[in-house]
């Protein structure tokens, strides 16, 4: 391959890419105005309630079921300590945790389009 060539294929990368990146914010700022929430106040939705539950249930799951809670106990008890609630926390990782994130999750976008969900 030339130089042209090269110069030609990543002017046409970047020209695909900002056409999504525009299509991306245009769909953003049509969505604030749908939600009638204004453009920080959505990502501020978007990020605390519904990604962080999202993230914290995945990561419940990995800990609970990729990783098995076993890795944490024993890295909690490797200094000598002994950890009494062996049981509770694998109960509590596996089933517990992400269960009231998805609970979580759901009330908050409920919340958010006025169809119920909890006020805390």
């Amino acid at each position: 391959m030339n130089k042209q060539t090269i110069i030609a294929y990543v002017l046409i990368g970047l020209v695909i890419i900002g056409f999504f990146k525009y299509l991306c914010l245009f769909v953003l700022i049509v969505l604030t105005a749908i939600v009638t929430l204004n453009f920080l106040d959505f990502f501020d939705f978007i990020t605390n309630s519904v990604l962080m539950p999202i993230v914290a249930a995945f990561t419940c799951v990995f800990v609970g079921w990729v990783m098995k809670p076993k890795a944490i106990i024993d890295e909690c008890e490797a200094g000598g300590h002994v950890m009494k609630a062996k049981g509770f926390y694998s109960f509590m990782v596996r089933y517990l945790a992400p269960a009231l994130m998805v609970a979580l999750l759901v009330s908050e976008v409920c919340r958010a389009l006025n169809i119920g969900g909890w006020s805390i």
